[in-house]
C-alpha cells in the first residue's frame, strides 16, 4: 500500500457507505444476510447504542484508502453490518490514507469525509 500518508482517528461515515466497502482481504464474502454474529451485535447497539471494545472505549471499524482512492474496511466487516442492520444512519471510523490516497475522489476522499462531518448551516 505504501507509507502512511494521513490517519482521521474519529470519523462518521455513513453505514449505507460503509457496507458496500469491500473487507480487506475479501471478508466481506463470508457474511451472510442472516449472520448471526450480526444479528447479535444489532441488538447490542440497539440497546447500547455502540459497541464498546476491551478498554470500554468505542470499538471503531478502521478504513483504509489505498493511493487510488481505493477504500477498504480493514476491521469491522461484521460491525458496520451490525450498526446497519440496527438502524444507525452513520458510524464513527478511523481512516488510514496511503501513499496520497486522501487526495483521490473515493467513497472516503477527504473531500467526502469533511462534506459529511461538517455541520450544516441555518440559512
Amino acid at each position: 500500500m505504501g507509507d502512511t500518508t494521513a490517519v482521521l482517528r474519529t470519523v462518521k461515515l455513513p453505514t449505507k457507505l460503509l457496507v458496500q466497502l469491500p473487507g480487506q482481504h475479501g471478508e466481506h464474502l463470508a457474511i451472510k444476510k442472516d449472520d448471526a454474529k450480526v444479528a447479535s451485535m444489532a441488538e447490542v447497539i440497539r440497546k447500547r447504542g455502540g459497541i464498546l471494545g476491551p478498554t470500554g472505549k468505542p470499538y471503531r471499524p478502521f478504513v483504509n484508502v489505498d493511493y487510488k482512492g481505493r477504500a477498504s474496511m480493514n476491521e469491522g466487516n461484521h460491525r458496520v453490518r451490525a450498526y446497519f442492520a440496527a438502524g444507525k444512519k452513520s458510524v464513527p471510523v478511523e481512516i488510514a490514507y496511503f501513499a496520497g490516497g486522501e487526495k483521490r475522489k473515493g467513497p472516503a476522499s477527504l473531500v467526502t469525509v469533511i462534506k459529511y462531518n461538517t455541520p450544516k448551516r441555518k440559512r
